[in-house]
């Protein structure tokens, strides 16, 4: 297929095997890819929708957007879309319609351990193997909303081979094992978040990520990639906690009516910062203001791995030498 607009708009077929032009096919509007079969060719045009060629007519058809019938799930880009109505509109446009058509269902299965929502996870039988190249230095890294038995990192750099491998980390939680009861019957949980910030600094180097269960289904709800930016150590009297969005509502009888919805972690992080680098620490906090990043008060502790945004931070200048800040961080 060869495009011209010398004139208009127009595709010319070419017959590869004597090198002999067909008829000109017309295209009304410009486009951005074309495709064809042994019947038709389908010009992708700019807004969208298609045109459809019929090579036996060279005639061309009207039909743009194919009609669906409402609850079909289509995916368009790299989004699933649900259709709430029999319609023709373009999946991404009929969900921004005043009355939608379409309803986004959010990104494909591969993509959702980066749309930066923790409770839409990608799923795969195990094992599940990532492998990234992020083409500069990333010595953190963090997995949130995991479901996998263990998980293993490696970093492997083109020039020195393989410069890390984090071994099989178990996901088991024995946090909440207290006593020989709890070991023999209490139930077994997983830890879901998992943070690394001691990679090396290779920027070529590639990662690896490998989620692997004993049996069914591993997930992975986000993973987050970047340099470590060490603003402080924290200190005892860092708390934690959770957000709920869940509503508990009292009737006029004086019974509740309890909807469970989303929670989110929640962390005030006592640090302490040498004096002299408290100006450098406000800075990079503004920087960050309104980004998602990742913050970890203790790496082998869980409940300090919180991906989100702080909300208000303090610094107070209370030694020559030592200054003490407090960081209040909200999940996402």
């Amino acid at each position: 297929m060869v495009q011209s607009s010398s004139v208009q708009p127009y595709n010319r077929r070419i017959i590869a095997s004597d090198y002999s032009a067909g008829t000109a096919f017309p295209v009304s509007e410009n486009f951005n890819d074309v495709e064809y079969s042994d019947s038709y060719v389908v010009f992708l045009r700019s807004d969208g929708s298609y045109e459809i060629v019929d090579i036996a007519t060279n005639s061309l058809l009207e039909q743009t957007n194919p009609t669906v019938t409402a609850g079909d799930i289509y995916t368009y880009g790299n989004r699933n879309y649900e259709a709430l109505e029999d319609n023709s509109d373009r999946p991404d446009l009929g969900a921004q319609l005043e009355v939608p058509t379409w309803l986004d269902l959010g990104y494909i299965n591969p993509l959702r351990m980066f749309d930066t929502k923790l409770d839409s996870r990608t799923t795969a039988p195990s094992p599940l193997t990532i492998t990234v190249t992020p083409g500069m230095i990333t010595n953190g890294l963090a997995l949130f909303n995991v479901s996998a038995a263990t998980v293993q990192v490696t970093m492997d750099d083109p020039t020195d081979g393989q410069v890390y491998d984090s071994g099989a980390i178990q996901m088991l939680d024995n946090s909440a094992v207290n006593n020989w009861w709890d070991f023999f019957f209490a139930p077994y949980l997983e830890k879901a978040d998992l943070a690394l910030i001691d990679l090396p600094p290779y920027p070529d180097a590639t990662l690896t990520i490998t989620l692997s269960s004993d049996g069914g289904d591993v997930a992975l709800g986000e993973m987050v990639l970047g340099r470590v930016q060490n603003i402080g150590e924290a200190q005892y009297g860092t708390s934690v906690g959770i957000i709920d969005a869940s509503t508990k509502e009292r009737d006029i009888f004086g019974n509740f009516e309890i909807i469970e919805r989303k929670f989110s972690k929640r962390a005030e992080f006592d640090v302490s910062v040498p004096t002299s680098s408290a100006s450098g620490m406000q800075r990079i906090l503004a920087q960050y203001r309104a980004t998602p990043v990742v913050w970890v008060g203790n790496m082998g502790l869980e409940a300090t791995i919180v991906y989100g945004f702080y909300r208000d931070f303090q610094i107070n200048f209370s030694h020559y030498s030592l200054s003490d800040a407090t960081i209040t961080v909200e999940g996402l």
